[in-house]
Formats: structure tokens, C-alpha cells, sequence
């Protein structure tokens, strides 16, 4: 479930308590299926006394660059995953990362989704990602060429990681909720100022929900909270996501659930018309 704006979350809070310098002294490896690529004991190898020069997200991945050139540690969250600094022990921790100052970095992860990886070159592995809602690269004209040359639904378009790297089923449907456009059109039927639109809506909804620290949708273990263990805000935000049945703000009109690529899909029938 983790999108951008949860993933971004988790940065900036390990930003913040200076995580980055920290020399990862040892590491409590719970189960070993959530590293990828290699064993356990390589991965140990890869990673033990070397130091977190940086620390920061690309997509959904974390990213810590280690210093010297020792390669980079990547993680996807996937489902349920999530990160926490210190705090108790916890039944589903998977790995936990023991930092020179006493501290302990564990993910948690209930569905057992979430993947770690060690890899020399943390951007030449994402290589194939494609660019960040942010990115100044990311114009609108460009935006418009990414979508306009393929007839697949937009709803699609938003949720493939090699066309716009970050986002999932939560603000896909909230951004083309906020640009008023139908999640079932083509790409190649959207004009270039309906493109613009929906770059500007998609930029504004991430802003937000990284603002209000992500969000949360249920109480359970495998349910999205901060380093800190705290919830997101951003839930109390959400125009069409999970609002089945309810009235749409914007219009009055009943907020429908469909299905569009076998994900569960919000929009308003009314103002989504494009």
C-alpha cells in the first residue's frame, strides 16, 4: 500500500533523526526471504560495518547509499511493509538494521511482500523507472507526449511505474478525481490541456499527502505508520478513495466503485466526465 507519499515520509523521518552517518554495526535477520538476489549471508557481508552516506527514495524504493562506493541498499515496502526507529520488538519484524549509536532500524512487514537488495549501483538498478511527478524534466508537454502515444486507460497509465514513477491505486484516483477526468479514457484521447491538468492535480494531491505525512487506512499491524509509529493524516483528505456510496464534494453526485485493470477504482460519475 505504501505510495509516494508514505515512501517519502519514511525518508524524511530517517533524515531527521540523523540516521544518515550511522554505521550499521550488525543486523537481526528474522527471515530470510525478505532479502532478494542473494543469500543472507552475503547480503550480511554486503551491508555489516559499512556506513549510510544518504538516504533517500526513488519511486516506491528507499534508497541508502552507503559511503566509499559500497553499493546501495534498496527497499520496496510492497503491501504491508513499513519502517520503524527503535521502539519494542515486534512479532512480525523481518530484519532490523543495528546502528552505531545503540539505535536499531527494524522493518516489519505482516504479508511478507517487502524486499530488501543490495546493489552496486542503486541507480543504474532502477534504471527503468520512469520519471518523478516532481522531476523538472517532467514538463507538461512531456507528460502529454508519455500518455498520448498509448491507448491504454489513463487509470493504467498512472499505476505503470516505467511511465510515472511513485504512484499507486490511492492518488491515481484522487488526482483524476481533482482533474475531472474519467479513469476509463484512453491516454490518447486526453489533450494536451487536460495532460496539464492532470500533471498539476497529481503534483498538488503528493504535495499534500506528504504534508500530512501519508495515510492510513485501517488500524491493523499491516497498516501504514510512520518511523515513529505514528499514523498519516492524509486519510481525513481523500475526495473518492474508499468513499463508496458517499456523496462526491464537489458535485453531490454518489461516489462509484468499479474495477479497472483488476484494481479497485473511485470515481464520481458526474464530474469525472472527461
Amino acid at each position: 500500500m505504501p505510495e509516494l507519499p508514505e515512501v517519502q515520509t519514511f525518508v524524511n523521518d530517517l533524515q531527521r533523526a540523523q540516521v544518515c552517518g550511522r554505521c550499521i554495526v550488525g543486523l537481526r535477520i528474522h527471515w530470510d526471504g525478505c532479502i532478494a538476489g542473494m543469500s543472507a549471508r552475503v547480503f550480511r557481508r554486503h551491508v555489516r560495518g559499512k556506513t549510510i552516506a544518504t538516504i533517500r527514495r526513488r519511486g516506491k524504493y528507499i534508497m541508502f547509499d552507503l559511503a566509499g562506493g559500497d553499493g546501495t541498499l534498496l527497499l520496496h515496502l510492497r503491501m504491508s511493509g513499513r519502517l520503524r526507529l527503535n521502539g519494542e520488538p515486534g512479532s512480525h519484524d523481518r530484519l532490523a538494521l543495528i546502528l552505531d549509536d545503540g539505535r536499531a532500524l527494524s522493518f516489519s512487514d505482516p504479508r511478507k511482500f517487502g524486499r530488501w537488495r543490495w546493489v552496486a549501483d542503486g541507480d543504474a538498478y532502477l534504471v527503468g523507472l520512469g520519471l518523478e511527478p516532481f522531476d523538472r524534466a517532467l514538463t507538461g508537454s512531456r507528460f502529454y507526449e508519455l500518455i498520448h502515444r498509448s491507448s491504454r486507460r489513463i487509470k493504467v497509465l498512472l499505476l505503470d511505474q516505467t511511465v510515472l514513477a511513485g504512484i499507486g491505486n490511492i492518488y491515481a484516483d484522487e488526482s483524476l478525481w481533482r482533474a475531472g477526468i474519467d479513469p476509463e479514457l484512453p491516454g490518447n484521447r486526453l489533450t494536451a490541456i487536460e495532460a496539464g491538468n492532470l500533471l498539476r492535480a497529481i503534483r498538488a494531491i503528493l504535495k499534500t499527502a506528504i504534508t500530512n505525512q501519508g495515510s492510513t487506512l485501517g488500524k491493523g499491524v499491516g497498516h501504514y505508520a510512520n518511523a515513529a509509529g505514528q499514523s498519516g493524516r492524509h486519510q481525513e483528505r481523500l475526495a473518492v478513495y474508499q468513499r463508496t456510496g458517499k456523496p462526491c464534494y464537489r458535485c453531490g453526485c454518489t461516489i462509484e466503485r468499479r474495477v479497472v485493470a483488476q484494481r479497485g477504482t473511485h470515481v464520481c460519475p458526474c464530474c469525472q466526465k472527461i
